[in-house]
């Protein structure tokens, strides 16, 4: 869902200003969302999303933005940090390629949506598109990369498929690892050219959703 559907990047300027308050300039903003890549994001997709003891996000980013607060001595409530974070997953903005790839995808193929998130993040968005079904890790008690594989199982037990007839489409390494661990042909979507942080290679890169439409039909 979130930096392949939609983008939360967008968000970073409403995040910081409701953080930060009357404190917020342009250069914490930067500083600040460094950070935040440091504690959260990049921690979260390098060691296994947390692995077998599961936790939801929300208690996942709750404990990352203590941890910076405390290390980097920082003045701002963790725990409000955390909710607004959350909320802005919800907010964000889909890229403008999204809806229309989902609904021409969807006349030829099963279509699911695999997310790492809790359903607060996605009330706004599952909403929004028709997937044959909905796969959110705070339901299913794991995330894509744990090593027990249950989210991309549970979505081969409910088609009744086999791994080589799905392609999972994701931006991020864990979506990469997770999924062909199992033997998913994989997408690496890169809308925002980052720096590979995986040893495999994906079946497929693009970067936008209309480059795999070419691919697909």
């Amino acid at each position: 869902m979130f930096q392949t559907l939609v983008d939360v990047s967008c968000q970073k300027k409403r995040i910081w200003e409701e953080v930060l308050k009357d404190k917020y300039t342009e250069e914490l903003c930067e500083y600040h969302a460094t950070l935040v890549s440091k504690y959260l994001v990049n921690q979260f997709h390098e060691v296994k999303s947390y692995d077998e003891n599961f936790k939801t996000l929300r208690e996942i980013f709750t404990k990352c933005f203590y941890n910076m607060v405390k290390k980097e001595k920082l003045d701002f409530d963790y725990i409000e940090a955390a909710n607004i974070f959350l909320q802005a997953h919800n907010d964000a903005v889909w890229y403008d390629d999204s809806k229309a790839f989902l609904e021409d995808i969807h006349k030829s193929y099963k279509t699911c949506l695999v997310t790492d998130a809790d359903m607060e993040m996605l009330e706004k968005h599952v909403r929004a598109v028709k997937f044959d079904r909905v796969f959110i890790s705070e339901r299913i008690g794991s995330y894509k990369a744990n090593d027990n594989g249950k989210m991309f199982k549970a979505v081969m037990d409910y088609f009744g498929c086999k791994p080589d007839e799905i392609l999972h489409i994701g931006d991020s390494s864990s979506d990469m690892m997770g999924a062909s661990k199992l033997g998913l042909d994989t997408c690496w979507i890169n809308r925002h050219h980052y720096v590979k942080r995986f040893d495999l290679e994906p079946t497929y890169t693009v970067e936008s959703l209309n480059e795999l439409r070419n691919v697909l039909l």
